[in-house]
Order: C-alpha cells, then sequence, then structure tokens
C-alpha cells in the first residue's frame, strides 16, 4: 500500500476503489513553443504524483493531500489556494460528463511542487484520469489530455499541451517527439548511456502571480506577433508563419497590453491593459526554437 492509499484510509475511513501515479516531466527542449502550435521534445521522469480515489455517493467530492494537510470540500464556497485549485478546475471541467457524481481523493507522491518538474499538470492529469476511469467517462487518452489542458489553462495559466501529453503518453527508455500542427506523437530512443541531471536552481516556480503574468505575456506577445506576420485565422499561432523571414520578424513592434488583445481574439488574459509586450523577442525565440527542437531529435537519433 502506497502514501496515498494509506492517507485514503486514514482520512476517509476507506480503501480507494483505484490509485493512478502521474509522472513529472523534464523538458529536453522547445521553450514556450506548444502554445504557439510548435514541436516539443520532452520526457517524464520516475518522480510523480499519487493519486487515490473512491466513488462517494453523495453528489460531492472531498480531497486532501500530504503536501499540507488542507482539505478539499466541493460544497464549500471559498475560493481553493494551491493544489486545490487543480482539483476545483478538474471537476468543472468533468461536470458535464459526469453529472451528480462524487468521490473521495487522497494526493501523495515525491515530485516536488514549484520545482519546475510539472507537478501541477501531474496532479490535473491524475486527477483526470482517476476521475475518469472511476466514473466511467467514455472518452479518448486524447480527449482526456485535452480536459487536463484545460483545467490547467482555468486553474492558473495560458499554458500548452506539452506537459498533460508527455505525462499521458510518454514511455519507458524515450522521450516523446510531440508536434500540435498537425499532431502527432514520436517516440525517440534515449541512448541507454544518457543520463539525465534535472537540478534545482534555489528558486521556486508557481504557477501564480508575476509568475503567470509572465508566462501569459508571452503566449499574448507571440499571438499577435502570429497576427501580424499573416495569420488570419481566428485563433493566431507562430505555427503557421514559420516561414517567416527574419526580416518580417525583426520588424515586429513593442505594443501594449490592450493593442495585442485587440489584434487577436480580445483576451488580455488578465494582464495590466497597458503592460508593454515585445513582440519580437517572443516570435524570434519561438521559430528559432522550433527549428533547435528538430536539430535536437536528429542528434539524439544519431
Amino acid at each position: 500500500m502506497n502514501d496515498a492509499q494509506r492517507l485514503h484510509q486514514s482520512h476517509f475511513d476507506t480503501l480507494p476503489a483505484l490509485t493512478l501515479r502521474a509522472p513529472g516531466r523534464i523538458n529536453l527542449i522547445g521553450d514556450h513553443t506548444d502554445y504557439c502550435g510548435l514541436p516539443v521534445l520532452p520526457m517524464a521522469i520516475a518522480e510523480g504524483i499519487d493519486i487515490a480515489v473512491a466513488e462517494n455517493i453523495a453528489p460531492f467530492t472531498r480531497a486532501t493531500s500530504t503536501l499540507d494537510g488542507e482539505v478539499f470540500d466541493s460544497r464549500l464556497r471559498i475560493r481553493p489556494r494551491g493544489w486545490a485549485r487543480y482539483v476545483a478546475a478538474v471537476l468543472t471541467e468533468l461536470a458535464d460528463l459526469a453529472p451528480d457524481r462524487g468521490a473521495t481523493i487522497a494526493i501523495d507522491g515525491d515530485l516536488p511542487p514549484t520545482g519546475g518538474l510539472s507537478s501541477s499538470s501531474a496532479l490535473a492529469v491524475g486527477c483526470v484520469f482517476a476521475l475518469a476511469a472511476l466514473w466511467e467517462i467514455a472518452a479518448t487518452p486524447s480527449q482526456l489530455v485535452d480536459l487536463a489542458v484545460a483545467a490547467g489553462r482555468r486553474a492558473a495559466i495560458a499554458g500548452g499541451a506539452m506537459d498533460q501529453t508527455v505525462i499521458a503518453h510518454a514511455t519507458p527508455g524515450a522521450a516523446l517527439r510531440i508536434d500540435f500542427d498537425p499532431p502527432h506523437l514520436n517516440h525517440v530512443a534515449v541512448p541507454a548511456d544518457f543520463r539525465w541531471v534535472a537540478a534545482y536552481s534555489g528558486t521556486a516556480a508557481p504557477k501564480g502571480g508575476s509568475a503567470a503574468d509572465a508566462y501569459n505575456s508571452f503566449v499574448l506577445a507571440s499571438r499577435a506577433a502570429a497576427r501580424l506576420l499573416g495569420d488570419a485565422s481566428p485563433s493566431p499561432q507562430l505555427s503557421r508563419v514559420r516561414e517567416a523571414s527574419a526580416r518580417d520578424q525583426a520588424g515586429l513592434p513593442t505594443m501594449k497590453v490592450a493593442e495585442a488583445a485587440a489584434l487577436v481574439d480580445g483576451d488580455d488574459l488578465g494582464l495590466p491593459g497597458d503592460a508593454m509586450l515585445d513582440l519580437r523577442v517572443s516570435a524570434e525565440h519561438v521559430l528559432a526554437e522550433a527549428a533547435r527542437v528538430d536539430a535536437a531529435e536528429h542528434a539524439m537519433r544519431q
């Protein structure tokens, strides 16, 4: 019996119906490319989040975690904090697929929070997949990944789908090349003598506050840059202007958040309207980074 199962039994006085482990991840290369529709090359790691769940006959959900001993109760009309934000967001995304269902959830694991190893996405993916199995929701793994992505965006940042996709689809001994436009997964074998080191910088990476604003600023700048580089679609992405010339990229302006939002769908992602965005920096980084993903995959295969 693992610690999530023990916690579930001790806190809810019953054994869980099922337990699921969602791994963390490191990203070898592909920074800020996923939400732009461009490829990434992450891999799962051994550390992860354990989710133990059981059916609650009453139509509400309670959850607890070894992280802080806090308790989440879906009946309470208070704004959830920390890990509970992700549980609440998952329940919102599943509400129409499993109406009037309830659960008890115990959360444990060895994946450090705010360490940049995708603990929040592992929690969201783990909860989505565990509850979908518990409540017998008819959905494909890709659809469940989409629900976890939507939950992450609801809880924190306007991120892409890299973390959730690799957590759900990784295989041992391989990195995962993920393409988004069009969607495609390709497992890339890791040479047996490779060793990876994930080193902690000493700086927490919370998905909230100023960290969320910094991330969302890059998202909005990338969308606005795609629009100015010629993508006229309702949701512009840099993947559709990948062949933009260096001269066109260098000519991209700096503009206010309100101006950038007006260029796309009007969504300012909660950023201050007068904050400035450097569209050139975002576009040049993302388009060059996509080329580095291709080169890194080729190098690993060699």
